[in-house]
């Protein structure tokens, strides 16, 4: 349900926050209404939910008591290898009313079955697949149009015996006329003519020293990864060594309380209050088992997070090897974790094969 809460929320359909809970009470509103009216949360995974429609169909459409079905696949060619053997069925054929919200694919249309729309129910767009954070734009600064004038007889000449003599002095270039427009108003009423500048470059016989290292650090744009599902899956992350590994965990055990997430692992605490651990910065190593105890807390959205920020965990590490009684990640241990897009925070999108 979280997940169809920040599908409408991109469509600015409804406010998303994790204190809001309008979907869930829309849900139980909506069960309420009438006691055969349903309203299923089958958690998230977009199989999960069309496991559920098709067991349903199936059972449904050869029950006697179910004169009708009102279906609303339009929107999805998966379904139509479902609908297809139904065509052919006499029985359950005249059963089926496709409802179509945006307008039918074409695969729809050759069933042949009956089709019909409510435009005052449903919506006839898609909705957002997620929320498009706004990137910042750079504006370029405005050239500067200021010009310098410099009236002919103030131009000064070179001196000759700084330019025939001095052979303990740098060559020098050839010269080069620079023109330089007058801006100002002429008081006479004639133009006054550009004038030009002889100047001299002197070049340098020393050798320069070349800086093999980059003064600017290069930043890695930051992203997150999905799978052929379009569910979140959290990155691998290195392995520690065991020895480094203790030691960190004695040094929490000592502190008593964990360490801030924001500081660390974001480089900036934005809370005043904040009770978590600052101090001094982490190792390498120590950032990457903060990054793990984080991962092990599970993400309020779940697998439809698009934070690249997000540091919580979006399904069990452990997946099915999972040997806890209770885990926190319930309902996240059947995932696909072969990657196969890359999120970036600029909203652009990547395809891959692997990491």
């Amino acid at each position: 349900m979280a997940g169809l809460a920040k599908r409408l929320h991109a469509s600015g359909i409804i406010p998303f926050t994790t204190t809001e809970r309008i979907l869930i009470e829309f849900g139980r509103g909506f069960g309420r209404a009438q006691p055969l009216f349903s309203f299923i949360d089958v958690g998230t995974g977009k199989e999960s939910a069309d496991h559920k429609i098709r067991e349903m169909l199936r059972i449904m459409v050869r029950v006697g008591q179910c004169k009708h079905v009102f279906f609303g696949p339009c929107h999805d060619n998966g379904y139509l290898t479902v609908l297809e053997p139904y065509k052919l069925d006499d029985k359950v054929a005249p059963k089926f009313t496709l409802i179509e919200t945006t307008p039918a694919e074409e695969g729809f249309k050759q069933l042949k079955f009956h089709r019909i729309m409510f435009k005052s129910v449903f919506m006839s767009k898609k909705l957002l697949d997620r929320v498009r954070r706004p990137t910042r734009a750079s504006t370029p600064l405005p050239l500067s149009t200021t010009t310098t004038t410099i009236p002919p007889a103030a131009i000064p000449s070179p001196d000759p015996s700084h330019i025939g003599s001095a052979s303990n002095s740098a060559p020098l270039q050839s010269t080069t006329a620079i023109p330089i427009r007058n801006t100002n108003p002429p008081s006479s009423g004639s133009q006054t003519p550009m004038s030009t500048v002889p100047t001299l470059t002197r070049v340098s016989t020393a050798p320069k020293p070349i800086d093999v290292f980059s003064k600017k650090k290069t930043t890695l744009p930051k992203y997150y990864l999905m799978h052929a599902d379009d569910q979140r899956i959290d990155e691998p992350l290195p392995k520690v060594d065991p020895t480094v590994e203790k030691r960190f965990n004695m040094r929490m055990a000592g502190l008593g309380k964990n360490l801030c997430n924001d500081y660390h692992l974001h480089g900036e605490c934005k809370h005043p209050g904040c009770t978590y651990v600052h101090g001094n910065k982490l190792s390498a190593s120590e950032i990457i088992l903060s990054k793990q105890k984080s991962r092990g807390i599970p993400c309020n959205v779940g697998s439809d997070c698009d934070d690249v920020n997000c540091t919580f965990g979006h399904h069990c590490r452990w997946l099915k090897d999972c040997t806890h009684g209770y885990c926190r990640f319930e309902g996240y241990h059947d995932i696909n974790l072969k990657p196969r897009t890359k999120h970036f925070e600029d909203g652009s999108t990547k395809i891959v094969d692997k990491i």
